[in-house]
Parts: C-alpha cells; sequence; structure tokens
C-alpha cells in the first residue's frame, strides 16, 4: 500500500513524502486475512459503542427523572411521581447491570466483580486484535452469542421507553409546575 506523509505546521506544507506499508514478512497471513480481522474488530468496536451510547443515555433518564422530582414540593405528587418512575428505573438498571458492572471502576475490580457483556466483549477485541492470524470460527461465534444478548438488552430498552417514557411526559405536562419556583 502506498500512502503519504504530509507534515504541516499552522496549516502550511512543509513537505510531501511517499510512504510505502508492506505487510510484517514474519507473519503468515496475507491482506485478506488482515481485512477479515479488521472487519470482525470494527463491528466489535460499534457494539461496544452501542452498549456506551445505551448505558449513557440510561443514566441521563435516571438523572432527569431525580432531578425533576427534586423540583416536587407536594408529597402527594412525589409518591405520584415515584410510583409511576419507580418500574423504568427498576428495568433500566437492570438493562444497565447486564449489559456491563456499574463497580467495575478500575482494571482489577473486574477480579472482584462478576463481568458482564461489555466486557466479554472488550476481551473478544483484545483477542481478535492481538492474533497473528485471521479470526477464528470460535471467535466469530462467540461474537455471535454476546451479539444476540446485548441485541435483547437494547431492544428491551427501546421498549422500556416506548411503553413509559409517554406516560410520564403526559404525567409532568399535567403538573403545570413553573417553570421558576421560588
Amino acid at each position: 500500500m502506498v500512502a503519504s506523509i504530509i507534515p504541516s505546521f499552522r496549516d502550511k506544507l512543509i513537505q510531501k513524502q511517499p510512504l510505502t506499508i508492506v505487510n510484517d514478512p514474519r507473519n503468515t497471513f496475507g491482506t485478506n486475512d488482515l481485512a477479515k480481522q479488521f472487519e470482525l474488530a470494527q463491528q466489535i468496536h460499534n457494539t461496544l459503542n452501542a452498549i456506551r451510547t445505551t448505558t449513557k443515555n440510561i443514566r441521563q433518564i435516571r438523572k432527569k427523572i431525580q432531578d425533576f422530582a427534586g423540583t416536587l414540593s407536594h408529597s402527594d405528587s412525589i409518591q405520584q411521581f415515584n410510583a409511576l418512575t419507580k418500574p423504568l428505573l427498576d428495568s433500566l438498571t437492570i438493562v444497565e447491570t447486564t449489559l456491563m458492572n456499574p463497580k467495575i471502576l478500575a482494571s482489577e475490580d473486574d477480579l472482584r466483580f462478576s463481568v458482564r457483556l461489555e466486557e466479554k466483549l472488550s476481551a473478544l477485541n483484545v483477542a481478535v486484535q492481538q492474533a497473528d492470524a485471521p479470526p477464528t470460527a470460535s471467535m466469530y461465534s462467540s461474537y455471535q452469542n454476546l451479539k444476540e444478548q446485548i441485541d435483547i438488552q437494547f431492544n428491551n430498552f427501546r421498549n422500556l421507553l416506548q411503553k413509559n417514557v409517554p406516560a410520564i411526559n403526559q404525567w409532568i405536562a399535567n403538573q403545570k409546575q413553573p417553570f421558576i419556583a421560588l
């Protein structure tokens, strides 16, 4: 593969020099094998990004619910709101903890806490990228198995939002709560 290195300084071209990229002669696998490895690694990467996006969305929803609950002043309203949002929050927590373990904050924590789908997929990603060979059948099989489990959780998340969020939004709209309450 031929590429060009184009160094620049403050958006001004300094020089242009061709660069040829070749396979490591010690590796016996070819360009097609590299492409297969890259393709599987990209699929895993995209799935990991989707997990992180879903987890981030769950946390944002949880925070918005908690923030709004903090603005309620009547105990009846607070009880009604909590009763309405508790099933959603409990179900979102199940989805989140199935996708990833929120207790894992450092690299050694996966020794103390059980690993979830995200951690398993991350480990598979490392195995795929570190191999000096095309992905094995077991790597593809493991990815498919994990992807099916992850897709179930993504569907659960979407269904929870479709089922619960309109009722919560309607309840909030019916409260006619002032934006700035003194």
